[in-house]
């Protein structure tokens, strides 16, 4: 019986200082969590990834109209001049569809002028995932209220 005793005390002692010790772990593993200055580091590139993975497209504001497009030519200057192009098409057509009614010829016209007139690339990334990315916008004061509701 003595021996029965001894050993439900030890096998007891023995679970409380394993629980112990492994109460502990997860404390260590917190305190790597807290001082893990590569993940915050990493945030303003994935910051800078997600204005070109997830942008906002379309009007902006009032006055400012967005896309963004991509290139896969090997240098910053080909892709700038690619991405330019591609930009002022994908702006006509966004705006085109973004009017109340169907466009005339002539409104189609005044677009595309408003297009090349104020459109310009603001912002570009260096290569990423194989890529150039560019920020286009065009900013005309009343652009919005201009596109959708006085062109015809």
């Amino acid at each position: 019986m003595k021996y029965f005793l001894s050993a439900i005390f030890l096998s007891v002692t023995v679970a409380y200082f394993t629980g112990c010790a492994s109460g502990d772990k997860p404390k260590q593993e917190t305190a790597k969590d807290t001082t893990n200055p590569v993940n915050e580091a990493k945030k303003p590139e994935n910051q800078d990834k997600d204005e070109f993975f997830n942008p906002k497209e379309g009007f902006i504001t009032p006055s400012t109209f967005q896309v963004v497009v991509f290139s896969l030519k090997e240098n910053s200057s080909e892709a700038r001049s690619d991405s330019m192009d591609i930009a002022k098409k994908k702006s006509v057509n966004m705006l085109t569809s973004s009017a109340k009614q169907p466009l005339t010829s002539s409104g189609k016209t005044e677009i595309r002028s408003i297009v090349e007139e104020s459109g310009k690339i603001t912002k570009e990334s260096g290569q990423l995932e194989g890529k150039y990315y560019f920020i286009f916008q065009i900013t005309k004061p009343g652009l919005q209220t201009y596109v959708k509701e006085k062109l015809n």
